[in-house]
């Protein structure tokens, strides 16, 4: 995260589904695959904020999907209509804010990657929103498609290339550059582990997640346990406030207590990352984003099960990137303000008041991809303001640079 990343724009799909909520023909959602053998295909993709989208032909016709290691594959619900798909199951998952919905699956009979056909593939149908209808993409490729395949992800070359012959990658000579890997029963999301290291050294085994565009989001779940056993020790906490900003598929995330945290060093095989600042996540998993492929290949070998990371430094990385005093997120139609995470700031902002400007530009009738486009630009210079109306109804001005520049160990 190099950016001032003032919206968490995440989607990532989890579904670790209990497997009594599956029908009994459908325990799982790794169904289906290639038949061809010894394959190498690569494939080149659009970027938007870190994340893949790549171009796939359905029936002659040609869609942009998602590329998303934490999903299992979906479809809109209007392509679910333009194919003509009968639903077969409906099931209940949970988003990257651990907000539930019950939605459809379908059984994809083809969908085409570059020269690769996959068939009979379990497809979950998603609601038509805006996070969506931003990146313009009409569905997701999933773990559940690749798990009998090794994908590598090569931000410096801009494509996927996705095999099922570790020799093409060469990965015999790279062993000592990857580590176990874990995937789920339901759809195969792939877990690794890392360390995090302050004054003790704890391993946190999480997700890689190259459908969140950020680096690395520490679950809550992993924080109360590491409370438990000293977790002072594991890391620093910079700040803790109230309130949520990260958009999934069932929309905004609900305000729960929130940490901006810092750990001395962090390390991924064999690549060590230095002052690492990070953020808590109420979903219920930690999670790597698609962020980490800017210092490096990573590698998912889905059929032996094992993660490379190959870094594009010699020995470590110094991270060093502030926080910002606040996030802003989109909320019912509008901007609004997600997390004040400077506690002064805190007496003139809090989570849920609407922006009505950011310096003079007009935010109230902005539309939601023009928000998400340009949400980098807004907080740009030596002075931005920010004027927002609270629930009360007051309208109130603050300079957030001020306290931007006040930061010292914050980024």
């Amino acid at each position: 995260m190099k950016h001032l990343r003032l919206v968490a724009f995440v989607f990532f799909l989890q579904t670790i589904v209990c497997c009594n909520t599956f029908a009994q023909t459908f325990t799982t959602l790794n169904k289906g695959g290639s038949s061809r053998k010894d394959y190498y295909s690569v494939i080149p993709y659009e970027e938007f904020d870190n994340l893949m989208i790549i171009k796939v032909m359905i029936n002659g016709k040609e869609y942009r999907f998602l590329f998303d290691t934490g999903a299992m594959v979906c479809i809109s619900d209007s392509l679910m209509k333009e194919l003509q798909l009968p639903e077969i199951k409906r099931l209940e998952i949970s988003d990257s804010s651990d907000k539930k919905d019950s939605l459809s699956v379908v059984m994809l009979k083809e969908i085409q990657l570059d020269s690769l056909f996959f068939r009979d593939i379990p497809a979950m149908v998603f609601k038509e929103n805006e996070q969506f209808t931003c990146l313009g993409i009409d569905g997701i490729i999933g773990s559940n498609l690749l798990r009998n395949s090794i994908v590598r992800f090569s931000k410096l070359e801009r494509n996927i290339v996705i095999t099922d012959n570790p020799k093409r990658l060469n990965l015999k000579s790279k062993k000592k550059l990857s580590q176990k890997l874990f995937l789920t029963h339901g759809q195969s999301s792939p877990y690794f582990r890392l360390e995090i290291k302050n004054k003790k050294t704890a391993r946190v085994q999480l997700l890689f997640d190259s459908g969140s565009n950020g680096f690395f989001d520490l679950s809550l779940r992993h924080f109360n346990h590491f409370e438990k056993y000293r977790g002072s020790k594991f890391y620093d906490i910079l700040s803790k406030t109230e309130g949520g900003s990260s958009l999934g598929v069932h929309g905004k995330e609900n305000d729960t207590v929130q940490y901006a945290l810092h750990t001395q060093n962090m390390k991924i095989n064999r690549a060590v990352f230095k002052e690492v600042n990070f953020y808590s996540t109420a979903d219920d998993n930690s999670r790597v984003g698609a962020a980490l492929l800017k210092h490096g290949v990573v590698t998912i070998d889905y059929i032996n099960k094992r993660f490379y990371f190959e870094p594009y430094f010699e020995k470590e990385k110094e991270l060093a990137e502030k926080i910002q005093p606040l996030r802003l997120t989109w909320d019912k139609g509008r901007p609004v303000v997600g997390i004040v995470w400077d506690e002064t700031l805190r007496k003139t902002i809090s989570p849920g008041d609407i922006v009505l400007f950011i310096n003079d530009e007009n935010m109230e009738n902005l539309f939601h991809c023009d928000f998400m486009k340009n949400r980098w630009n807004y907080f740009q210079g030596d002075k931005v303001t920010l004027t927002v109306r609270k629930a009360e109804g007051i309208v109130r001005t603050v300079s957030v640079m001020d306290f931007i520049m006040q930061q010292n160990n914050l980024r």
